[in-house]
């Protein structure tokens, strides 16, 4: 078992907003571990950014338990904060009018670093993130994604054990998107516990370990995407056959099977009682239907996500 790197225990917040009181995070607990990336997802107002502020210690939340390799980073910041780092959404944390290089020492400094290793990191993050052949021109004449990139090695050049990222991807074309996608799995595969803020589904399944889903200020759903896309408990059979389907076939199953839809020689059965399948196959039976391929789709994360913000 890797080691829990980020927990966050029973936290709550709640806003003022005139004379009401809007509840931000209602008892959320989690945890992120070593080697381990966890998507936060919700809905805008879901709690997302409080609780992610809560962690960086720019939030003091009303009760509830934040530690980060064992430090908490609102009581004991000087202890807490090396070990985190962060890229917020749209490159907040990068100077534009410096370069490359520049803001990496920059903030190399910053981190008490000395200045022959911060200079050492800072060649290191740049060939890694292919950003050395641009390391001396301002940052502010780079792309959308060389900006995250940027961002991403000033997160790093302190060598954090923690990142919060905040919509990594957004903006970034496919190519782009792709190479930070490669990186944040290297760098939870090296030992980093990285929490991902995104709206972004395909990211989710692309790299999350374990899915968290806030609605309403509390955690609503948790677990890996395989566990929550089975807990939905809907799934669609995709029947494929070797025939086009005649006119009274299709009749007699869009009138037995309404939650089937037809597209071709293609029937997908929207269920997950496998009784719905056999009547299905009688009828394909009945008429001499040979079955060239019989496939089973799961859920999608989007479409778990979507059960969970559509509650009341």
């Amino acid at each position: 078992m890797h080691a829990t790197l980020l927990q966050v225990q029973g936290l709550h917040k709640t806003y003022r907003v005139g004379k009401s009181c809007v509840p931000a995070l209602q008892g959320v607990s989690f945890q992120a571990r070593a080697g381990e990336i966890v998507a936060l997802l919700g809905s805008n107002g879901a709690g997302k950014t409080t609780c992610v502020k809560c962690i960086l210690g720019l939030v003091l939340p009303d009760s509830g338990q934040i530690t980060v390799c064992g430090y908490d980073p609102i009581r004991q910041p000087r202890l807490a904060l090396p070990y985190i780092g962060a890229v917020l959404e749209g490159s907040r944390n990068i100077y534009w009018q410096l370069s490359a290089w520049e803001n990496l020492l920059f903030f190399a400094g910053i981190a008490g670093i000395p200045p022959a290793q911060a200079r050492q990191r800072a060649g290191e993050l740049l060939e890694r993130l292919g950003l050395a052949h641009r390391a001396h021109e301002l940052v502010g004449g780079f792309s959308r994604g060389m900006q995250q990139k940027v961002a991403l090695a000033v997160a790093l050049i302190h060598e954090p054990r923690v990142l919060l990222l905040d919509e990594p991807t957004l903006g970034l074309d496919l190519e782009a998107a792709r190479d930070l996608r490669h990186a944040l799995r290297d760098l939870a595969d090296a030992g980093r516990a990285i929490l991902l803020c995104t709206h972004q589904m395909e990211l989710v399944e692309q790299l999350a370990d374990r899915v968290l889903i806030l609605h309403r200020g509390a955690l609503a759903r948790e677990g890996s995407p395989h566990e929550l896309r089975a807990a939905l408990g809907q799934r669609a059979f995709v029947i494929t056959a070797a025939q086009p389907l005649a006119e009274t076939l299709q009749h007699a199953i869009c009138a037995q099977l309404p939650e089937a839809t037809l597209n071709g020689r293609v029937i997908t059965l929207h269920t997950h009682d496998t009784l719905r399948l056999y009547t299905l196959m009688h009828l394909l039976e009945a008429e001499r239907v040979a079955i060239e391929l019989v496939q089973t789709v799961m859920p999608s994360i989007e479409e778990v996500f979507l059960e969970v913000v559509r509650q009341p």
